[in-house]
């Protein structure tokens, strides 16, 4: 689920003893939210406990993991997606690397330069790219995310610092 969408709904639409539909990759149907709080920090993560209804198992939901919810219902509205395979993908990272992608992608914010990167495991991100833009985003680890225009074909791409650490084989600014 949208990590926005999902911090928005916890804490503007959970309140504790309400009922709510939830579909998360390993089990699915009412919870009972039993509280939810924010973390620490400008921009903390949003966390709701919840206890499904029929097996009585308890759950921690939030923005750090909401790659693990594909949907909620509170009431009769419906947020998320329908299916997993609508979910961006996930890839493994790599702090150390993630720590000096971050260092190279920081002058790389205003734009104008190209880039060349290779991924096997992330054909999106495999190419030579113009970098449109970029911004640094909130947070303990405050990764960048590079906005990207593939100069063959013209598709754009996101690239992150620390989300594509562990599939970035090769990186240059061209």
């Amino acid at each position: 689920m949208n990590k926005r969408e999902l911090r928005q709904v916890i804490s503007e639409q959970f309140q504790p003893g309400m009922t709510v539909q939830v579909t998360l990759r390993d089990l699915s149907g009412d919870f009972e939210v039993v509280g939810k709080r924010c973390g620490r920090g400008k921009g903390g993560s949003w966390l709701a406990d919840l206890r499904h209804v029929a097996s009585g198992t308890e759950v921690t939901i939030g923005t750090p993991a909401s790659d693990n919810v594909l949907n909620v219902t509170v009431g009769d509205t419906f947020y998320g997606l329908q299916n997993f395979e609508d979910l961006p993908p996930t890839y493994d990272t790599d702090v150390s690397r993630a720590v000096t992608y971050k260092e190279q992608f920081r002058s790389l914010l205003d734009g104008g330069s190209t880039v060349r990167v290779g991924s096997v495991r992330a054909p999106e991100i495999n190419g030579t790219f113009r970098v449109t833009g970029g911004r640094q985003l909130r947070g303990r680890g405050g990764q960048i995310v590079l906005a990207l225009e593939n100069v063959s074909n013209g598709e754009r791409a996101d690239l992150w610092s620390y989300r594509h650490s562990g599939v970035i084989d090769t990186f240059e600014v061209v």
